[in-house]
């Protein structure tokens, strides 16, 4: 058990959710279910019906509850296709469009991210590479 807890008894945390896919964000995590509920009820009430309650192990293993899984992913803007495999490595997707100083007239991004199932990864993966566009028109030319 972490040293660093306000509450130490608490080994549980309930995050309030909204939104759907690229708009999908946290609201609040709360130590308990009642104060999740209540942060819910309102913002179904007041703005979001989307909204809800999610319950996670504190300091559990990765993926043990919430049923995601790690996926590394392959995206390029030379074409449509995007991959999707299971890993359990765990890395961050970094954007690419030059190796050993040159520069190539396209880019492309690797790493992982958690999904619930291949679809899920998939469709991360077409959010990345509409990211990786955008990153890719920014970059200052030579």
């Amino acid at each position: 058990m972490s040293e660093n807890r306000i509450r130490p008894d608490c080994d549980r945390v309930f995050v309030v959710t909204a939104g759907y896919y690229s708009d999908f964000h946290i609201v609040a995590v709360r130590a308990t279910r009642e104060e999740a509920e209540a942060i819910r009820v309102h913002l179904v009430r007041e703005f979001d019906d989307s909204a809800k309650v999610e319950e996670y192990a504190l300091d559990g293993p990765p993926n043990a509850e919430n049923g995601l899984f790690w996926w590394r992913i392959y995206v390029t803007t030379a074409h449509d296709e995007v991959s999707a495999e299971l890993t359990a490595e765990q890395m961050g997707v970094e954007f690419v469009n030059t190796v050993e100083g040159r520069r190539f007239p396209f880019a492309w991004a690797q790493g992982s991210v958690m999904a619930r199932d291949h679809q899920h990864a998939l469709k991360i993966a077409s959010e990345k590479r509409a990211e990786l566009i955008v990153w890719k028109d920014q970059q200052v030319q030579p």
